[in-house]
């Protein structure tokens, strides 16, 4: 009885990341018709092993081209058009290298219902970091996040003014981010560089190693306490420089965060946010409140710095493995600050100095940016900011709330573009969890050229080109089987051979072996 025929497993992706590379835009092209024919004449084929077949039984090379598909026809139809609102490609240099990726923090403000779930639903690995996080917050303060980033539908609104309280805001925004971060660095993408804006840069102190995640967990969440404990107070978005903004700050009104070259945040009391907004709409500059519940990063703050550097002592802080920036200062963190309990009550305190961390950030040519966390803010803040002159890859992990794309695409869709970039990811580890089997795939267009000498006569009496060169198309001329040709005893006088010796003689028709 024969072995079963292997079987791949059912996969719950909603849809698949096809990759094709090539060493030139012709052979590339080539290669895709080449697949986008073979995939259209497929029968029985799982687009899961294709995906998977491309991702891992390839070479990648400098010139590439990808798209997410949903079907073997959806595939086969985009690819053979070359739908350019589906099918992105990109040429790297021959000699190109891996480029480096910076993880950048989302802050508050970016939260909503819902965000993670599809990841949460699909990836194992992320759904394991996140119930870590929801498990250690539950432990310590009894806070059920997962019952409100993902209530029932009808008690969606009801879970959104919840989240919108910082003291949730804070731990639940801290724990989608680490276990996205935590998502990446399982596929093979790990960060060069980080930053985080406000609360973010916790997520970017944890994967540095200066917090154990249950520390992290339980400094985020008592800040969060701490800073709800405080009166309510507003905050105001300003499209001006930091230096247009300095005569708008009257008594009580703070510059919270410089986010970009020309994007500013201030914070106070709202009876002063009120008199500073009326201020600028007369000066004919448009204005927008933030939905936040305290004016946080301004004096408002003081009262929660002592008992919060307290909470700061009572963990092990340790020097940080892996770079990532200060909101703080604008640059890059030291060991002493990362160490120093009152370096974090100044953070709470102080300007988030973010539009510098781009700058920063910005100075290395080569890096790659990608917004990990709910939404697209920090990404479109780097992609404004007057130094990103270079074009670089900019990218975000999840959609804005706003946008209804699939967030487990959109995810997909940003791994594509980041190898597209030039990034190796370990698509081996997408598959960990389940079996996928190499399938029968179209290979590599070769662009063949001949390379004749113009020779006047046939070698050995086959014509150039022909019979020795021709490329054998049938599989049954690709081999050679040796045959025994037995022949009539010859006169030994002739050979000058002994009565009773044996002759084997070897026949080289094309003369080839005489070289």
């Amino acid at each position: 009885e024969e072995a079963p025929e292997p079987e791949s497993d059912r996969s719950s992706r909603p849809a698949n990341l096809l990759l094709v590379s090539a060493k030139s835009q012709s052979s590339l092209d080539e290669t895709t018709a080449d697949l986008a024919r073979y995939l259209g004449e497929a029968d029985g084929l799982d687009l899961h092993d294709v995906a998977y077949t491309l991702q891992v039984g390839r070479k990648h090379f400098n010139v590439r081209r990808m798209l997410l598909a949903h079907s073997l026809e959806e595939a086969a139809e985009k690819l053979g058009s070359l739908d350019p609102k589906a099918v992105l490609t990109s040429s790297l240099p021959k000699d190109f290298e891996t480029p480096p990726v910076a993880f950048m923090f989302s802050g508050q403000g970016s939260q909503y219902v819902g965000m993670g779930r599809r990841l949460y639903e699909i990836e194992p690995f992320f759904r394991q970091e996140l119930d870590r996080c929801f498990e250690i917050v539950a432990s310590q303060s009894g806070l059920d996040l997962k019952s409100i980033i993902f209530p029932p539908p009808d008690q969606a609104e009801q879970a959104q003014q919840r989240l919108n309280q910082t003291e949730v805001t804070q731990p639940a925004l801290f724990a989608v981010e680490y276990a996205v971060a935590r998502l990446w660095m399982h596929w093979g993408i790990s960060p060069a560089a980080m930053v985080g804006h406000s609360i973010g840069e916790y997520v970017a102190a944890t994967l540095a190693g200066v917090f154990s995640l249950e520390d992290a967990l339980r400094v985020v969440v008592q800040r969060g306490r701490l800073m709800q404990e405080l009166p309510a107070g507003a905050m105001l978005s300003v499209p001006l420089t930091e230096a247009e903004v300095q005569r708008y700050l009257t008594d009580g009104v703070t510059l919270a965060a410089v986010n970009s070259t020309r994007s500013v945040v201030l914070s106070g009391p709202f009876e002063a946010i009120d008199q500073v907004e009326k201020a600028l709409v007369a000066d004919g500059v448009q204005v927008r409140r933030l939905h936040t519940s305290h004016a946080f990063h301004s004096s408002m703050m003081d009262p929660a710095l002592p008992r919060f550097t307290e909470v700061v002592s009572s963990v092990t802080l340790r020097e940080p493995a892996l770079p990532y920036l200060s909101n703080t200062t604008g640059t890059w963190i030291t060991a002493e600050q990362a160490s120093d309990p009152t370096y974090y009550a100044r953070h709470l305190r102080s300007t988030v100095r973010f539009a510098d961390n781009v700058y920063e950030l910005l100075q290395d040519s080569r890096l790659v940016l990608l917004e990990v966390g709910p939404g697209t803010v920090l990404a479109t803040l780097a992609r404004r900011h007057s130094a990103n002159t270079l074009g670089r890859t900019i990218l975000a992990s999840l959609p804005h709330p706003k946008d209804e794309s699939d967030e487990y695409e959109y995810l997909l869709r940003t791994l594509g573009r980041l190898w597209l970039a030039g990034v190796d990811p370990d698509w081996q580890s997408l598959y960990e969890n389940e079996r996928r089997l190499r399938v029968s795939l179209p290979g590599y267009a070769f662009e063949r050229k001949r390379y004749w000498m113009g020779m006047t006569r046939p070698v050995a009496g086959v014509s150039a080109g022909e019979e020795s060169a021709r490329k054998r198309k049938q599989i049954s001329e690709w081999f050679y089987q040796p045959v025994w040709r037995e022949e009539k005893r010859l006169v030994p006088s002739k050979l000058d051979l002994p009565e009773n010796a044996v002759a084997v003689l070897f026949d080289d028709v094309t003369e080839l072996g005489g070289a």
